[in-house]
C-alpha cells in the first residue's frame, strides 16, 4: 500500500490523460485542415473564373481594335479525356491556325457548361466588341460551390 502511495504523489500526467489531450489535437487538427482545403478550393474557383473573365475582356479588346486586322473568339473545351481549357483564336470561326493561346483550368475546378464532351464558341463583333448573342458558362469547384460568367449581348461582361 505504501508503494501505492508513492506511486500517485508524483507530479506528472498519466498515460490515460496524455492519450486524450492527443486525441483532442487529431481532431482539431482534421477539422483545420479539411476546412483549409475548403477555402483552398473556393480560392482556385474564384482565380479561375476571374481568369476568365480578363480573358474575355482581352479578347473582347482585341476585337473592338481588329488587332491584326481580324475578329476574335473564345473558345471553352469541356473534354472528359483531357484538361478542360479555353482557347483565345482570331478569326470568325474556329481554326487550329488562328489560335492565339490555350488555357487551362485550375485544379479542383471543371466546366458544367459547357457540358461534358462538347465545346461553345463566343466571338465578339468588331468595333462594337459585343458577342453575336447571349453567353454564359458555368464552372464548378471541389466543393458544392458554382459560379456563371455572363456575357450579355450589350457586351457587358459579369460574374455570378
Amino acid at each position: 500500500m505504501i508503494r501505492m502511495k508513492r506511486f500517485r504523489d508524483r507530479p506528472g500526467f498519466t498515460l490515460v490523460e496524455l492519450l486524450v489531450v492527443v486525441a483532442i489535437m487529431a481532431v482539431i487538427a482534421t477539422v483545420g485542415f479539411l476546412g483549409l482545403a475548403n477555402y483552398r478550393s473556393g480560392k482556385n474557383l474564384d482565380f479561375t473564373i476571374n481568369e476568365i473573365a480578363a480573358a474575355l475582356r482581352a479578347t473582347q479588346e482585341r476585337a473592338i481594335t481588329q488587332e491584326n486586322g481580324k475578329a476574335w473568339g473564345i473558345r471553352f473545351t469541356n473534354s472528359t479525356s483531357g484538361v478542360q481549357s479555353y482557347t483565345v483564336f482570331s478569326g470568325t470561326v474556329f481554326a487550329p491556325s488562328g489560335v492565339d493561346k490555350t488555357y487551362g483550368l485550375r485544379r479542383g475546378t471543371r466546366f458544367t457548361d459547357p457540358v461534358a464532351s462538347s465545346t461553345k464558341d463566343l466571338f465578339f463583333q468588331a468595333i462594337s466588341g459585343k458577342p453575336s448573342a447571349y453567353f454564359s458558362i458555368t464552372l464548378k469547384g471541389d466543393t458544392t460551390q458554382i459560379k456563371n460568367i455572363i456575357v450579355a449581348t450589350s457586351g457587358v461582361i459579369s460574374i455570378q
